[in-house]
Formats: C-alpha cells, structure tokens, sequence
C-alpha cells in the first residue's frame, strides 16, 4: 500500500528501513492500526520529510537536546508532543552509509522483551501488537527509552504542558518506604518547573 507521508504522519507507530532488490532502501511504515505503508525514499529522507511537514529544525532539536542528554547522536526526535521519535537499531546495514536505525514513536510502545534469536536480542511490541526485532539488547533498549523520557518531559515543560506518563513499560517505584533518589529528586525539580511554566503563562 502506498501512501503521501503528509496524510499518515498522525497515525505512524514505527518507521522500518528495509531493502529490496532492484528498488534499493526504502522506509516501511507501521501505523498504528497495524496497517503498514511503503515508502519509495530511504529512511533519512522520510525523517527530513517529517520535519518540514511539522515546521522543526531537525540540526537545532537535535543539538538541543544532545546537550540535555549529554550526547551527540541517536537523540530522540520530538517532533510534537504526541510524537517523539526513538532511534532504535533494526537491521544491519548492507553498504557503508546505509541505515540501520528505524524509529519509533515513544507513544506507540507497549513493552520491551528480550530474545535470543539469530539476528535480534530484544524486540519491540507496540500497543498495536506488533512485533519488531531490534540488535540491540533490551538493557541497551530501555536506556535509549529513559532518553525519550527526558526529552518528553523537557519538551512538556518548554512548552507549558502538564507530564503524561509515556513509559507503562519502565519500572518505577512508588512503593511508601522507598528511599528518596536523585531522580525522584530530579523528577520533582522538573514538576515544579512545569507547575511555574504554567502559571506564567496564565499570567500573562
């Protein structure tokens, strides 16, 4: 099925490089009713293509949050609230230069699981049902997951929005007695920025 990316952007769960014989790379689709659309443009080209549609300098997000997160590449992507993009290795690529990351949206995942099968060591289930291999391990998987984390609740707070929990699929604790870490500590600074954000803004 083949359809323009600017009609099925709302509706995206993951972005899929694939290759095939005599067409080259091309990015599959997954939406988030399962259906699944064909992209006659790699991958790079696609997110680019996302980009523009949602007026987001993809080099400026990209150094911003590189430096919230302390890193240079494999940044998720927030490309709006309901969208933030997480890079995740899914194939091995065939030619140097060639893309070996699909994308996801942080919404869209329902749980991480590892594997041991040939060519993947985790897999992706999307809240569709879905499954998707990925290289990587799931310790490697959840790491770049607490990334999007970050960056979710980062962008919440420059754009005066209250937190939603994304991550159903992270353990987090909440238990009475539990002793109080840095990242509680962390997550309650982030709350009170928000809580300041938003009552600026009805202020003015």
């Amino acid at each position: 099925m083949k359809e323009d990316i600017s009609v099925i952007r709302d509706s995206m769960a993951a972005l899929l490089p694939i290759y095939r014989e005599g067409r080259g790379n091309l990015t599959k689709i997954i939406k988030s009713d399962g259906s699944e659309v064909l992209l006659n443009k790699n991958i790079k080209g696609v997110i680019k293509r996302l980009a523009r549609l949602y007026l987001v300098d993809l080099s400026s997000i990209v150094g911003e949050y590189g430096k919230i997160l302390g890193r240079t590449n494999l940044i998720p992507i927030p490309l709006t609230q309901n969208l933030i993009l997480v890079p995740l290795k899914t194939i091995a690529p065939l030619l140097p230069g060639d893309s070996a990351y699909g994308y996801f949206s942080f919404t869209a995942i329902k749980e991480i699981k590892g594997c041991q099968d040939k060519e993947n060591k985790s897999k992706v289930i999307l809240r569709n049902g879905i499954k998707v291999g990925i290289i990587s391990t799931q310790e490697t998987v959840l790491k770049q997951l607490k990334n999007a984390e970050i960056v979710d609740k980062h962008y919440r707070i420059k754009h005066g929005m209250w937190f939603v929990d994304q991550t159903p699929f992270m353990n987090k604790p909440n238990k009475l007695g539990e002793e109080v870490t840095r990242k509680d500590l962390a997550s309650i600074h982030l709350k009170l920025d928000q809580i300041l954000t938003y009552l600026s803004h009805r202020s003015n």
